[in-house]
């Protein structure tokens, strides 16, 4: 122990006497050491006590800031000595049983590798060396009995009340539990507003779904979803109330569904119908339960890596005549088509989204030359030209139109 310094100019204060009046420890060493301004450090948590065998009569004390009486309190006994762990040093008072007698003490803070026996005592549990009973300050109430009115609920457990109670700022309270004694949880969120006889928002998943909650017949029907099993529902909270109705979890909180309406085997029938539920269900991401259909994820799609380079046209010194060359662009968002031709070469850009359509002729094609090349058509011109729409067509066609036989024409294209 750390010891704090007591008065006096030898020690006077670590020798208190003790009346037949409850005095504050704190007052007694004043005295003792002829010091009415000396207080505490103000973290002290340890008390040592001495009382010597050849003092007046046996000494008891509180240190809670309940008052001793010379019948009730923790006993000191003539010859014994203890230390306290972990009382409030401040609120310690004492009372002689008899006459006044003389008490050694000593207060510190507790070190490291020190006991840790603490203080206990009405409101605060009982001494390693006494029997709390024995100070008739605490009535210990049987589990399952009715909680007295005064004293201290000092065992740990709760109160169960049909009705929960509301208290007032600085009130002792005691824990709260549901009517088979398991804890009240508070803080859960309302599962949405409902009216006597209508449907509610469930949360499922996400905020989908309703449900109907009858509580007479200990039935919750879920709508607007897919048909669940019964290992699909996860839990039910009944956030009015404070209560899990439903948990698989649970022996007593289980229950059987049947097209969609659950079945509970905990008693609802005290509650209400427009109680606000909580609902947890097992949620499968790969239905879109909107739509009413399988999600489907294509992975590495075609339109998500470029593609290789492809030398589409490679002609030179062709006869003058009409040439096609169609290319898809079936399942791509965009691409990048490059032209270089010469030799009085024209040049246009058809597309079309008919599949039976080929590049013998024109027919079923629609010229875009305008909206990709900027113009009707190009002769003899060379450049590169992107396509980038949301609505990418099916196929497309270069057409280009020879003169004579002096020429040279390439296109390349590359999709995305």
């Amino acid at each position: 122990m750390i010891y704090t310094k007591l008065p006096g100019t030898n020690g006077e204060g670590h020798a208190i006497t003790v009346t037949s009046t409850a005095t504050l420890l704190r007052d007694l060493i004043r005295t003792a050491g002829s010091n009415t301004a000396w207080t505490f450090e103000g973290d002290e948590d340890v008390l040592e006590f001495a009382l010597p065998s050849g003092s007046a009569a046996n000494i008891r004390f509180f240190a809670d800031g309940n008052t001793p009486t010379s019948a009730v309190g923790q006993l000191l006994s003539l010859g014994e000595a203890r230390t306290v762990y972990g009382a409030d040093i401040s609120k310690v008072k004492l009372i002689s049983t008899g006459a006044s007698s003389v008490l050694d003490v000593a207060v510190g803070r507790h070190s490291v590798g020190q006991g840790s026996d603490t203080y206990r005592s009405a409101g605060g549990g009982g001494s390693s060396s006494s029997d709390i009973a024995s100070t008739n300050s605490v009535t210990l109430v049987a589990d399952n009995a009715a909680a007295p009115g005064t004293d201290y609920p000092l065992p740990v457990g709760g109160t169960y009340n049909a009705v929960d109670p509301t208290y007032s700022d600085g009130d002792r309270t005691t824990l709260q539990t549901d009517v088979n004694g398991k804890l009240k949880v508070s803080g859960l969120a309302s599962g949405g507003s409902s009216s006597s006889g209508s449907t509610s928002t469930a949360m499922i998943g996400s905020d989908l779904g309703a449900y109907t909650f009858d509580a007479s017949a200990q039935t919750v029907t879920i709508s607007g979803t897919k048909t669940f099993a019964i290992e699909e529902i996860l839990s039910i909270i009944n956030v009015t109330d404070q209560v899990v109705i439903y948990s698989p979890s649970d022996e007593d909180k289980g229950g059987t569904i049947a097209s969609n309406v659950l079945t509970l085997e905990h008693d609802t029938t005290a509650m209400a119908d427009t109680d606000d539920l909580q609902i947890f269900v097992q949620y499968d991401n790969s239905q879109d339960y909107d739509l009413g259909q399988d999600k489907v994820g294509v992975q590495n799609p075609e339109w998500a890596h470029y593609t290789s380079i492809e030398h589409i046209i490679d002609e030179a010194n062709v006869s003058a005549a009409t040439y096609r060359k169609e290319f898809t662009a079936d399942g791509y968002r965009n691409f990048s088509f490059h032209l270089n031709v010469s030799g009085g070469i024209t040049t246009t850009i058809w597309a079309t989204n008919d599949d039976t359509t080929d590049e013998t002729a024109d027919t079923g094609w629609i010229d875009v030359s305008s909206s990709i090349l900027g113009s009707a058509s190009l002769v003899d011109s060379s450049g590169i030209y992107f396509v980038d729409t949301d609505m990418m067509p099916l196929k497309w066609m270069i057409k280009y139109v020879a003169s004579d036989a002096t020429n040279a024409v390439d296109a390349w294209i590359r999709k995305y």
